[in-house]
């Protein structure tokens, strides 16, 4: 399995007649990327996140993409600009490239996106709990 649970939050529902769902875990897929050159750029790369709830089924109408201009609207948010800007966008980017589709341990996938969510306010469970079922 490849969801990744994360601190549970309340979703309402969609026609506002149901109790909210709670998402508990997020499944990332990517497309998109190429393979560059130089040490000095980085990989264009779009993660698609999709979001499960506490029953396990995946919210069809809910997805985030997380591609370069998403991070550096994040790091602008922050007051980044000039070279502190540049740095973090290509910081980040490798990140997503090298350590969380590219890392070689659960451990290191799941520090890489523990980073990576607390840009948008959630938070990846520790290793331990992450078992791929929810």
């Amino acid at each position: 399995m490849y969801p990744w649970k994360i601190e549970p939050f309340d979703l309402p529902s969609t026609d506002r007649t149901q109790a909210p769902k709670q998402i508990v875990a997020i499944e990332i897929g990517y497309w998109g990327g190429k393979v560059v050159v130089s040490d000095s750029d980085y990989s264009p790369i779009t993660l698609i996140i999709d979001y499960y709830d506490n029953e396990g089924q995946k919210r069809e109408y809910l997805q985030d993409r997380v591609e370069v201009e998403t991070i550096r609207n994040k790091a602008i948010a922050m007051g980044m600009e000039g070279e502190a800007l540049k740095d973090f966008v290509k910081g980040s980017m490798d990140t997503i490239v090298k350590k969380l589709i590219g890392g070689t341990t659960l451990a290191e996938r799941r520090d890489a996106l523990s980073g990576l969510a607390q840009l948008f306010g959630q938070v990846v469970l520790p290793v331990e709990e992450q078992t791929g079922s929810i």
